[in-house]
């Protein structure tokens, strides 16, 4: 008994996320790419079905039989051969081989599938470029992003460090009118902050 080959197509493929891709955190392929993939592996299948017509046949039959001989039913009627021979069992063993020498029609449906093949060949090269396209822009994407985080803490913390220079300015500068014993009016933390950061620019 011959066994089938369990088909790839009977199986669940693992695909990865558009997160996954974008930051690299997957050993799959995207879904783009495993459905072309599995169109091209169909392909390159339907070209062997095809050419299976070419190859060679072999079969191999074989019987047996126990039966009783009638000599007077064939016509044999002879002195000292009894009438009825038998129970014999007879044997039949038979091998048959064939081959396709030229077959035009089969020949042209293998190159047809040959073409379809190429085709999706081509269309999973494709997708796998555009799919590295893809990952590669959301690469930039995120590196974009994070840079800009990047930033973002970096002002909040400039900011934080500012406010911090204001609020001892304005401490200084309490302590010096305390000894001076001059009375001048306090200026706002906000206009202390402006100060800082025009200081800080030039």
């Amino acid at each position: 008994m011959a066994k089938v080959k369990e088909s790839n197509f009977e199986k669940p493929v693992p695909v990865a996320d558009d997160e996954e891709q974008a930051t690299g955190n997957t050993q799959f392929a995207p879904p783009s790419v495993v459905i072309a993939g599995l169109r091209s592996d169909a392909a390159s299948a339907r070209v062997r079905q095809t050419r299976s017509g070419l190859l060679p046949s072999l079969s191999l039959s074989g019987g047996w039989l126990s039966r009783n001989f009638n000599t007077q039913a064939q016509g044999l009627s002879f002195p000292g051969i009894p009438k009825i021979i038998g129970p014999f069992d007879a044997y039949d063993g038979r091998v048959r081989v064939t081959q396709t020498l030229f077959d035009f029609a089969n020949m042209g449906r293998v190159s047809a599938a040959k073409s379809q093949a190429s085709a999706a060949g081509a269309d999973r090269s494709a997708a796998i470029e555009a799919s590295a396209q893809n990952v590669a822009l959301a690469y930039a994407r995120a590196s974009r992003a994070q840079a800009v985080v990047n930033a973002r803490q970096a002002d909040s913390a400039l900011a934080a460090e500012l406010v911090g220079l204001a609020v001892a300015q304005q401490q200084a500068a309490k302590r010096l009118r305390r000894m001076r014993g001059v009375h001048v009016r306090p200026r706002a933390p906000g206009a202390a902050v402006y100060q800082a950061v025009l200081s800080r620019d030039r």
